[in-house]
């Protein structure tokens, strides 16, 4: 007998899977680390830099022909938000830099999210 599928949804966002696991049994499973994520809007590009970090986060985004309202998050990597911002009307190349040491963030790798546009 086994367990057809476990689903494991993390804070971050990212999603585990795992098939044919046999039940009455303690699991330690971690979340994985996911540098890039597929590019789902070819009109789109994000550049995280460097990642992980010891002092500041550079963050680059080109939207080329996407305009409108958009929000940056970003989680540390326990998924905890510690920024979040928005940008009205946004078309072209944008650039953001953070530093970790001014906002009282430790260093370590971050996941990023935007969201928003047309």
């Amino acid at each position: 007998m086994l367990v057809d599928s476990i689903l494991i949804e993390w804070p971050s966002g990212i999603k585990q899977y795992r098939t044919g696991v046999l039940p009455n049994q303690i699991l330690n499973i971690e979340e994985d680390l996911v540098n890039a994520v597929p590019n789902e809007r070819p009109s789109l590009e994000l550049k995280v830099f460097p990642n992980p970090t010891h002092s500041n986060l550079h963050l680059q985004a080109s939207f080329g022909d996407q305009s409108g309202d958009i929000t940056l998050e970003v989680f540390g990597d326990t998924g905890q938000m510690f920024y979040k911002t928005s940008y009205p009307h946004v078309t072209g190349l944008r650039q953001t830099h953070l530093d970790l040491r001014k906002l009282q963030i430790a260093p370590g790798q971050y996941i990023v999210r935007l969201s928003g546009g047309v």
